[in-house]
């Protein structure tokens, strides 16, 4: 758990901007573009309005896409990224969660999704 403003700047601090799945003025990922090998490392979260609300949010997972289009393509299989890829934004992943106040049970009833 954080809010959408810590992560934001968590994220920032490691390459990673808001994605542009934006559905309806929600967004629920930030991405960081690795365009030497035409990927994306996606982190998700609950979400937020692009209003700019500060809300409670929760990390939901990392995930990889092609670079172009992250709005609309399937995951890419963990199998088929570089064993450095994988390290960097797991570890990436990892950081950007310590900026939060960690694991809550309840964290359902305190996000906006």
């Amino acid at each position: 758990m954080m809010d959408t403003f810590r992560l934001r700047g968590a994220a920032a601090k490691f390459g990673y901007h808001r994605s542009q799945n934006a559905d309806g003025g929600y967004s629920v990922s930030y991405q960081k573009v690795f365009s030497g090998i035409d990927c994306s490392a996606l982190i998700g979260f609950t979400g937020a309005h692009l209003s700019e609300n500060n809300v409670p949010c929760a990390l939901q997972g990392l995930s990889f896409v092609r670079a172009i289009d992250t709005a609309r393509q399937k995951t890419l299989p963990l199998a088929s990224m570089p064993s450095v890829l994988l390290s960097e934004a797991w570890n990436d992943f990892h950081a950007i969660a310590a900026a939060g106040s960690g694991f809550d049970p309840e964290w359902r009833k305190k996000t906006q999704r």
